[in-house]
């Protein structure tokens, strides 16, 4: 059932008057509301005689600049708007019609389609007392219209004056009756369907991160004939708030947003309707405070077409998920000049993520790039360059984990020093394809100088050899990830200077150290890398 926040205040009274003027005058016709102390905004139609009179323009008057439907051919106005804050006194104008008196005759000012709703977007029940325009023939140039605010005995176009009480229920407009005297005649206020299947206001469903922003369309659908409209939608304010609303496919949109008690309230009409099936009445801008789920609750929506008639449409609410902002991290690393490192790119905070992209910038003196290998998001495509790699990788659904490697870099020292490892341009998205910026962790590389393997080198007469390069491997690899490994390159570098230098004086003697110590030793570590 539609929650339709009905207030069973003193009631409204909206009327107009009853006026006199001369062919070819102007003159400007406040719309009156009594006991208004407690009203924002509001809106409705005022039918005319377009032979008798037309209206020139809408004016402001107690509330904001008004949005307005001006037809002077079929002969109406309808008038929305709203302010942030309620009016504060009994007596107040919604706003001011500037109306020109074309031809000798009596035109009704009637009351059509009207809403009303104070601060917190709950509608208020009103009586309505319409009005009209008596137009004479100039008898000269100086004539001034009149205003008779309580008639003696002038008729409205029925014949006698009519107010009644529109009051808001889940069915719509109740069409119970305020009667004024012995001849009042009824307005029953039934909501008009405005064409084909009923329009529905709606919400989507998003997830986003704490301290992002958020910018949340307000959809309608089934809204071809649909020109305007006003929705209060609730939210929790502990985990997000409202920074504006934003125009859509309606106009500039009035607005009471209500961070204290989580809701904002929102109005807006355009001068035609919108003719497309799938609109949005206008977008709210949030900013995102903590963790947790924050349903997006419409509450006392009304739709109207260009017309004027109103109608209550169907309610598709929304929310929105929030989770920590992930966080890219690299870390801090050490290498051998000559040895290779395979680094990965960590996220945390992951579990919603399924891919992303960023640019990692390195000192190409000290460290290449190897190559990319993936990690938890399937095979990366990489550009890499002398200073800097690229990487980009997306899957089809999150990755499910909180913490989860984006990439693999293997990176190889090439001279004694120390090289940031700089994130830039990075971007993750979620499984829906939604960008999240993260926060960033870079990381550093610090390049050591290499252990030589002296009896090599000394066999070889050169560091530069491959067969040196994979007794390196062999090392770094295998025998410096476990203690006895590393008790044996120990006692190997604390044994192994004097010995080269007796290979490097002894020809024959490097020969057959090489053919039969060396090469072995490079056929098995071949084996274990």
């Amino acid at each position: 059932m539609l929650n339709t926040g009905l207030v069973l205040a003193t009631p409204l009274s909206v009327n107009i008057g009853y006026y006199t003027a001369y062919v070819n005058s102007n003159i400007t016709i406040p719309i009156e509301i009594a006991n208004a102390s407690a009203v924002t905004g509001g809106s409705l139609k005022i039918s005319f005689n377009p032979t008798i009179v037309n209206v020139q323009e809408v004016m402001p008057a107690d509330f904001a600049v008004p949005i307005a439907n001006i037809n002077n051919e079929e002969g109406f106005v309808y008038i929305a708007c709203a302010g942030f804050k309620a009016v504060g006194k009994d007596n107040a104008s919604l706003a001011k019609v500037r109306v020109n008196a074309l031809s000798c005759g009596l035109s009704s000012l009637n009351i059509q389609s009207e809403s009303f709703n104070d601060e917190n977007g709950n509608f208020l029940h009103l009586t309505i007392s319409n009005g009209s325009i008596n137009v004479l023939s100039s008898t000269s140039p100086t004539s001034t219209p009149t205003h008779s605010p309580v008639p003696d005995s002038e008729p409205n176009a029925t014949g006698s004056r009519s107010g009644s009480a529109g009051f808001y229920n889940d069915h719509g407009y109740d069409s119970t009756t305020i009667k004024e005297s012995e001849s009042t005649n009824e307005v029953a206020h039934v909501p008009t369907p405005l064409s084909g299947k009923s329009p529905v206001v709606n919400i989507g469903s998003y997830t986003t991160y704490v301290t992002s922003n958020l910018t949340v369309p307000v959809g309608i659908t089934n809204a071809r004939s649909v020109a305007g409209g006003s929705a209060k939608i609730i939210f929790n304010p502990s985990i997000v708030f409202a920074q504006e609303v934003l125009p859509a496919d309606f106009g500039i949109p009035i607005a009471n947003i209500n961070n204290e008690s989580g809701f904002v309230y929102i109005a807006c009409a355009s001068s035609e309707a919108v003719v497309k099936d799938n609109t949005s009445l206008a977008k709210v801008r949030f900013n995102v405070l903590s963790k947790g789920i924050t349903p997006l609750n419409i509450q006392n929506p009304i739709l109207n077409d260009e017309n004027g008639a109103i109608v209550i449409p169907d309610i598709s609410n929304g929310k929105i998920a929030v989770g920590i902002v992930p966080l890219l991290s690299i870390g801090g690393y050490e290498v051998n000049i000559d040895s290779e490192i395979t680094i990965p790119i960590i996220v945390k905070n992951a579990s919603n993520i399924a891919g992303g992209s960023l640019k990692i910038l390195f000192n190409s003196s000290i460290v290449n790039v190897k190559n990319i290998s993936s990690g938890d998001f399937g095979t990366p495509e990489t550009n890499i360059k002398e200073e800097y790699v690229y990487i980009a990788v997306v899957t089809a659904n999150a990755v499910g984990k909180e913490e989860a490697i984006l990439a693999n870099i293997k990176f190889k020292g090439l001279l004694k020093g120390n090289t940031s490892l700089n994130i830039e341009n990075a971007n993750l998205n979620d499984e829906s394809g939604n960008l999240i910026s993260p926060m960033i962790d870079n990381g550093t590389l610090e390049v050591n100088k290499r252990w030589p393997c002296f009896i090599a080198t000394a066999a070889y007469g050169t560091p530069l050899h491959e067969d040196i390069d994979v007794l390196r491997d062999f090392r770094d690899e295998y025998l410096m990830t476990n203690s006895a490994g590393r008790a044996f390159v120990e006692a190997y570098y604390t044994t192994s200077p004097p010995i080269a230098d007796a290979l490097r004086e002894n020809e024959q003697l490097r020969t057959l150290v090489r053919e039969g110590l060396v090469k072995p030793l490079v056929h098995i570590s071949k084996i274990f890398t």
